[in-house]
């Protein structure tokens, strides 16, 4: 690791990290609009899987050319972000359901999940990187404000934002 603010993962750190955290986010288009969907995954094979039921994120998963799937953590110190562009598959065939259900991928919410969905990355998007991924290092004292988000300045927050995603009602004093 550098002492500079942000720095790049490599492809594997990138994977690395993602199978180290069970949440991520599947960003699609439905109707026009984005759509985000926070679902639980796995890593298999340097892809992304992930479970659902019949409904719009199944539909605008599979619909499409291109989704984006991300994930990340962060502690005191440092987070990290990881962001997969590639095709959302439904699985279909007896041989592509075994191989998912190795992953012993189980919903988290009491609701019945028949569907599998592979995200296989990108082989090129547009001359960039398939997999964007940023680490960031803590540059401030006030608690992970001011970790910087995919090489920007650090986010804007809320008046009422209290640092741990929470809908409370305090005041955080900006420094």
């Amino acid at each position: 690791m550098t002492d500079e603010p942000v720095t790049f993962l490599s492809e594997d750190e990138s994977w690395r990290r993602l199978a180290g955290v069970a949440l991520g986010r599947l960003i699609t288009s439905f109707a026009g609009e984005p759509e985000v969907f926070p679902v639980n995954f796995v890593v298999q094979g340097r892809t992304v899987l992930f479970r659902t039921a019949e409904g719009t994120k199944l539909f605008s998963a599979v619909a499409h050319r291109t989704v984006v799937f991300e994930a990340d953590d962060h502690n005191v110190a440092e987070g990290w972000s990881v962001i997969v562009r590639g095709r959302a598959q439904l699985l279909k065939t007896d041989a592509e359901i075994r191989e998912a259900e190795r992953a012993q991928l189980m919903p988290w919410t009491a609701t019945i999940k028949p569907h599998h969905v592979r995200i296989t990355r990108h082989l090129g998007d547009r001359g960039a990187s398939p997999i964007g991924d940023r680490h960031a290092r803590h540059t401030g004292d006030a608690g992970g404000d001011r970790l910087a988000a995919h090489g920007r300045h650090p986010p804007v927050r809320p008046p009422n934002y209290c640092g741990d995603g929470s809908s409370a009602r305090r005041r955080v004093t900006q420094r």
